[in-house]
């Protein structure tokens, strides 16, 4: 008998447990909050790509303007410097994959947030919180053009560098593949532009959905 009611103490004590921590959990709006803090911090990779991209396409560019002002009878030093341009490429390229790496790491950390934003009971607070998915969708989409792009532009980059190298290059060619890496060069700066634009348009929903859900971010309101 005493052991009956030994076990029926311990079973009552679990029950409660278990509602204590459904009571005293982290609620939906809780973790969508943490998702999106930690996608947050899987782009810190991302971020510290940009300045030395940056400088890389400089470097590269000025290379390519010294290139370009060489006459054919000095075929050496054009070589020599379209295979130091061809190393910085090569440069960018790992550059852009760590990137890609950082935005893939940070898009799979969102993927719940569909179930949890379908958790919430405050229908103000779940409408805001479907604006951040669909933004967040939406530029993650916008990064992946951009990137297809940049890929494109780098295979192009290489084209061009390995061409000058050649002695019987023929004007049309290197004018049609000058035409390919500027085309694809303004579509980057547009996708630019638009990943730009949806990156603000979600730091801003984003903080409109924790004012919603009551949670205060001292950064976020700095």
């Amino acid at each position: 008998m005493i052991k009956k009611r030994s076990a029926l103490l311990v079973c009552t004590i679990f029950t409660v447990l278990i509602m204590l921590t459904g009571c005293f959990g982290p609620s939906p709006e809780e973790k969508i909050f943490d998702i999106l803090e930690k996608s947050a911090d899987k782009e810190e990779i991302f971020k510290e790509q940009q300045q030395p991209l940056a400088d890389l396409e400089q470097k590269e560019s000025k290379l390519y303007d010294e290139i370009v002002s060489l006459g054919m009878e000095e075929h050496d030093k054009i070589v020599s410097k379209s295979k130091e341009a061809l190393k910085l490429v090569g440069e960018r390229e790992e550059r852009l994959a760590k990137e890609h790496e950082s935005m893939k790491a940070s898009k799979e950390e969102s993927g719940n947030l569909k179930t949890e934003i379908a958790a919430i009971e405050e229908d103000n607070v779940k409408k805001s919180a479907e604006k951040v998915r669909d933004v967040v969708e939406k530029r993650y989409a916008s990064y992946e053009k951009i990137y297809k792009d940049y890929e494109k532009a780098i295979t192009y980059d290489k084209e061009l560098y390995t061409m000058l190298q050649k002695k019987d290059l023929k004007i049309e060619d290197l004018e049609a593949q000058i035409n390919k890496n500027n085309e694809i060069y303004k579509r980057i700066l547009t996708g630019n532009d638009e990943f730009n634009k949806l990156t603000e348009e979600y730091n801003d929903l984003k903080l409109k959905f924790y004012r919603a859900a009551d949670i205060e971010v001292e950064q976020m309101e700095e």
